[in-house]
């Protein structure tokens, strides 16, 4: 508020001030009021007051140096004026006066003191806002140094850690090379397999069956790539896949090949055209691409059909081979230790069940007792809980983490301009397609608002304790079946209930970490699906061997099954009856109410046995009717 206020000038004295002149030196109150008065021109005021020179240099020196507002400076003005006009017609010499009157550096500091006293609580509290704006501007502006001089340090390749299971597997028992080969000779990457798929058939990506229009075509289709069939399933009985994943620019030519076609080929990212930022994103885990699971989901899709032109042709033993091929697939596809390679495998083995149901229903007696026993001892060894593993899911953080914060070298650090630009590229784009340019007006907004990270976002040790404290928590949890599980200790209510200070707070955790409790709810429905199925099996058994269905579940332990399961969602044993000739193996479902095998319907009035595998009564209160295991073919049609 204060100022330097002009010296006299000829002009200003030898003339009356313009309007131009009087407007802006006009008080803005006043102006408001409609009145141009000028009372804030000290030039004037001093021309017009007649003092002697030493006595106008005295007010402009006091006035100058008491630093008030203009209006202030203004009310000094004119009692200083004041005071030497009285001291003018008093004193015969004008000079004496000015002796008097002191130190002008003096009679200005008390002056301001004075003034600052009298003024008013609003006047104050402006004062005080604006110096505790200047302090805050201040302190941003070190926050800002301190923010923008951090960078990233990359000190761990976790990418390596994702291949160590691959990187275990002896070369003569990769299946990768063989996969390769087929997929290559076949086009798979390419290939639509319209036959077995065609368009408005069924639910989306449910193959062709038997008894559907187009079967022939479909049967001709499998008979012409007998030898692709035949390379899936001796690829598909290896140990190990032995495929290092990692970036575009990591695949040899032939790998190239098989995953992506000749006409789709990916264009291989420039790392030194690349802003820090995005080089971050380019190198992480995030950016490291898994397009072989596409691939053996396909396969799989491919053999599922080839059992049931076995089926119709009689062949139990390529039945069963297809069937142990797609639990090796399954295998495989979990190979990789992150979430997605286990859905993929989960939905493998969901598929594998679907097809070894419709063999029981629909060709009874295909099977022998022989191969129906080692199915189901196949089945006894597969464990879907085992296949979901989060191991990667920890690595994807921790690469997150320190690609963006500093590292102090004891396991802490501050979130980084670098970091955050990474974070929002890896949420917002793929990072081998690069982060497009925001524009300069949206980089200037970001670059100022960034340093209040540091005040808001965890610390690296903060965000990686959490992180680890709700992952243990889900592993602990995840060992239990559902029912088991409270969801005060489960991570995905936890994080239901964080507050916005919270979210914001763990930041990476709130917009990274996915949703445990519905992969938790995959994993349990698909272990109920193969529960489902082994029961199937046992049960099948027992009617060869006594030409009747059992009367109740019990009856088939031990001899046909070890151990009887129980109801995944409630606990207790699992409903068994004879309908139309055949087994019905169901649980109560999400509402705990005996419907008889009556599954829940979609909006279509469809049956959907799935919507009652749920959890939670609360969640899903109006989803009545049983969650079916056994068989759900006559519910995929």
């Amino acid at each position: 508020m204060s100022e330097t206020l002009p010296n006299p000038s000829a002009e200003d004295t030898a003339a009356p001030p313009s309007f131009w002149r009087r407007l802006i030196r006009t008080p803005l109150r006043d102006i408001i009021r409609g009145r141009i008065n000028g009372r804030l021109d000290l030039n004037a005021k001093l021309a017009a007051a007649g003092l002697s020179a030493e006595a106008e240099t005295t007010v402009r020196d006091v006035v100058k140096g008491t630093r008030l507002w203009r209006l202030e400076k203004i009310e000094v003005a004119d009692e200083l004026i004041a005071h030497f006009q009285d001291g003018q017609q008093t004193e015969a010499d004008s000079e004496t006066t000015v002796l008097d009157f002191g130190q002008p550096a003096v009679t200005a500091k008390l002056i301001r003191r004075a003034k600052q006293r009298n003024r008013s609580i609003a006047a104050k509290a402006f004062v005080w806002t604006r110096r505790g704006i200047a302090v805050l501007l201040l302190f941003y502006i070190l926050l800002a140094v301190r923010f923008f001089m951090g960078s990233p340090k990359v000190t761990v390749d976790y990418v390596a850690a994702m291949n160590a299971d691959a990187r275990a597997v002896p070369v003569e028992d990769h299946a990768w090379p063989v996969y390769r080969e087929a997929w290559i000779s076949f086009g798979m990457a390419e290939h639509e397999l319209r036959p077995l798929f065609p368009e408005n058939m069924h639910h989306s990506g449910t193959p062709l069956r038997a008894k559907d229009p187009g079967w022939g075509e479909a049967r001709a289709f499998l008979a012409a790539h007998r030898p692709l069939l035949d390379a899936l399933r001796e690829a598909a009985s290896k140990p190990g896949l032995g495929l290092e994943v990692g970036f575009d620019r990591d695949f040899t030519e032939r790998e190239r090949l098989a995953l992506f076609g000749p006409n789709n080929q990916l264009q291989i990212t420039d790392l030194d055209t690349l802003s820090p930022s995005q080089r971050l994103a380019e190198e992480s885990v995030v950016g490291v691409l898994l397009p072989h699971l596409g691939l053996l989901r396909k396969s799989a899709r491919l053999l599922s059909v080839d059992i049931d032109l076995a089926v119709e042709q009689g062949d139990s033993e390529r039945v069963v081979a297809n069937i142990e091929s797609l639990l090796g697939m399954a295998d495989h596809s979990t190979e990789t230790n992150t979430l997605i390679n286990g859905l993929v495998g989960l939905s493998i083995l969901r598929l594998t069940s679907d097809k070894l149901e419709d063999v029981l229903i629909e060709a009874p007696d295909l099977l022998a007792d022989q191969q129906l026993q080692h199915l189901q001892n196949q089945l006894n060894a597969t464990s879907p809980r085992s296949m979901v593993r989060y191991d990667g899911e920890r690595l994807f953080m921790y690469d997150t983490l320190q690609r963006m914060y500093t590292d102090d070298g004891q396991g802490n650090g501050r979130i980084t301009a670098e970091g955050l630009r990474f974070f929002w590229s890896s949420l917002n784009d793929f990072p081998n397609q690069g982060v497009e340019d925001p524009g300069e007006l949206w980089r200037t907004v970001e670059s100022a608002a960034m340093p209040a990270s540091l005040l808001l976002v965890a610390s690296r040790r903060e965000m990686r304790d959490k992180y680890d404290q709700l992952m243990d928590d889900f592993r602990m949890n995840g060992a239990l079946p559902l029912r088991d599980v409270s969801a005060a200790n489960d991570p995905d209510f936890e994080m239901m209930s964080w507050s916005v200070r919270e979210r914001t707070k763990y930041l990476l955790i709130s917009q990274l970490l996915p949703s445990l409790h519905a992969v938790a709810k995959t994993v349990e429905r698909t272990e109920g699906r193969l529960e489902g199925v082994q029961l199937g099996l046992a049960c099948e058994r027992y009617r060869r061997d006594h030409a009747v269905w059992p009367n109740e579940l019990e009856a088939l332990n031990p001899e046909y099954l070890s151990t009887l399961p129980v109801d995944r969602i409630t606990g207790n044993p699992l409903r068994y009856a004879v309908t139309d000739g055949h087994p019905l193996i169901y649980s109560v479902g999400v509402d705990r109410d005996d419907d008889h095998g009556r599954p829940p319907t979609n909006e279509n009035d469809e049956p959907r046995p799935e919507y009652a595998a749920s959890w939670n009564q609360d969640y899903y209160p109006d989803d009545e009717g049983d969650w079916v295991l056994f068989p759900t073919n006559t519910f995929r049609d």
